[in-house]
């Protein structure tokens, strides 16, 4: 086989497992987690679904199932407390639920929870503190000897990172889309948890919003937001550069729903008593003025059957 024709086939080889590598990140980035809190009145509860997948070729996240509740959550139930109350001072969680599913190199990590301490009441308003919605748990949250949200540790220990570019090859390294230098890959890559919603700082009053009658009328507030290492490794062989790319990510569709139309003023949610009830009454004027619309269009359709039966009968009769 000539000399031509092997590195042909080398450079079509790469070229495939570049096109693979690119469909396999493709269906990691589709892979969505979902953060949802629902408020009503002074009660908050909050979702979350995190699903982290990494393809850099040298790293094996631990593999495990587990759940924590209860007792077995106490030392999480702090840890998480802490990082709320670092955002808003007194917020605390509580009835947390914990499980979590890991393979080689994906994690699932479902956590549910009540947060208190936020809420103050004054001349009929309530006032809810939403600012800890960015919060960030930068302690280990551990059973046994295994980290439920520093994944950062298993990924610094790969050889793809802090590696210096050459004429042959390429380095670039990416943190949530921005260029980080090769020295800082390791350091960067070692901070990555599954608890940071630092992104969600933006205020939420700023976020979309819309409002629906459903259950006496309920304000909707939206967002997303994702982390991302990326590492891109360019050959140049022979004047033929082709890519390879790896990846370790989260990222979060976010949702809050508001009993209720309050007013949002930065990450404060005031509530009015007056109004939810006088949302509720409109809740059941509309279900009432929807009912006699259809029982009028049942009642017509009903007339203009038996005058129509009534018709045919009368002219039966006259040809007789």
């Amino acid at each position: 086989m000539s000399k031509s024709r092997t590195r042909t086939s080398v450079t079509t080889f790469f070229l495939l497992v570049t096109v693979l590598i690119s469909l396999e990140l493709a269906s990691i980035g589709e892979v969505r987690g979902d953060y949802t809190v629902a408020v009503s009145g002074s009660s908050v509860s909050v979702n979350i679904t995190t699903i982290f997948s990494e393809n850099l070729t040298d790293v094996t996240l631990p593999i495990y199932k587990l759940m924590l509740s209860g007792s077995n959550a106490s030392t999480a139930i702090a840890t998480m407390s802490s990082a709320l109350d670092s955002m808003v001072p007194g917020a605390a969680v509580s009835m947390l639920t914990i499980t979590s599913e890991s393979t080689a190199n994906m994690t699932r990590i479902d956590l549910h929870f009540n947060v208190g301490g936020i809420v103050t009441s004054s001349n009929g308003q309530l006032k809810i503190n939403m600012a800890w919605k960015s919060f960030d748990v930068t302690s280990d949250i551990t059973n046994g000897t295994i980290s439920l949200n520093l994944v950062g540790q298993y990924l610094a220990n790969s050889q793809l990172l802090n590696q210096r570019s050459s004429t042959l090859t390429v380095w670039n390294y990416f943190v949530d889309g921005t260029v980080v230098p090769f020295q800082d890959s390791i350091a960067r890559a070692a901070s990555i948890n599954l608890l940071d919603f630092s992104h969600l700082s933006t205020p939420l009053e700023s976020w979309p919003h819309e409002f629906n009658l459903t259950n006496g009328g309920t304000t909707i507030l939206t967002n997303a937001e994702s982390h991302s290492l990326a590492i891109r490794e360019t050959f140049n062989e022979g004047g033929s550069p082709f890519t390879d790319v790896f990846s370790a990510s989260f990222s979060h569709n976010v949702q809050f729903s508001i009993a209720g139309s309050p007013t949002v003023i930065g990450d404060t949610v005031i509530l009015d008593a007056n109004n939810s009830i006088a949302l509720t009454m409109v809740g059941i004027i509309v279900a009432a003025l929807a009912t006699i619309v259809l029982v009028f269009v049942i009642e017509r359709r009903i007339n203009k059957s038996g005058r129509a039966l009534f018709k045919k009968k009368d002219r039966s009769r006259q040809k007789k």
